[in-house]
C-alpha cells in the first residue's frame, strides 16, 4: 500500500510538530510534508503535479501571514488539478464568519483545534481514520485525485 500524503500548512511551528507527531503516532503509513505559508504550499502542490505525486489530503491552518487559508483554499478548489484533492481547514477560530468562508471556499471539512490535548488528539485520529480508510475506500483507492 502507497503512503498516505498530507500536505499540512501550518505557520506555527509547535502546532505543525504537534499536529504532525499525532497524525503519525500508530499509522506509520502516513507521509507528512509541512509547509510555512499558503504560498509554500501552493508552490508545493505544483511540484507535487508536476511530479505526478499530489498529496491525498491538504490541511490548511486558517490565519497565516500571505495568502490565508481561505485563499489558499480557493486557489485549490479553483484549480482543476487540485481540485479533487480533499481539503480541511485546522484552526482555532470558531468565529461563525470564518466557518462560513471556509465552506464557501469549498472547503471539505472545518475542524477546530481543541485546547485539550486527549480531545485534539481524538479529533486527528478520526480525521485520520476517515480520509484514510473512509473516504479512501469509497473511492475505491484514490479515485478522488484522478481527473
Amino acid at each position: 500500500m502507497k503512503p498516505f500524503h498530507i500536505l499540512l500548512v501550518e505557520d506555527d511551528p509547535d502546532h505543525a510538530g504537534l499536529i504532525s507527531e499525532l497524525l503519525v503516532e500508530d499509522a506509520p503509513e502516513l507521509e507528512i510534508t509541512h509547509r510555512e505559508n499558503g504560498n509554500d504550499g501552493l508552490s508545493y502542490l505544483e511540484q507535487c503535479f508536476r511530479d505526478k505525486a499530489l498529496p491525498d489530503l491538504i490541511l490548511l491552518d486558517l490565519n497565516m501571514p500571505g495568502l490565508n487559508g481561505v485563499e489558499v483554499m480557493q486557489c485549490v478548489k479553483a484549480d482543476p488539478r487540485f481540485v479533487r484533492i480533499p481539503a480541511v481547514l485546522l484552526t482555532t477560530s470558531a468565529a461563525p464568519g470564518d466557518i462560513d468562508a471556509a465552506l464557501s471556499a469549498h472547503a471539505n471539512s472545518y475542524i477546530c483545534k481543541s485546547t485539550d490535548l486527549d480531545d485534539f488528539e481524538g479529533v486527528l485520529n478520526s480525521l485520520r481514520h476517515y480520509w484514510r480508510n473512509v473516504h479512501l475506500a469509497t473511492c475505491r483507492g484514490g479515485c478522488c485525485n484522478e481527473a
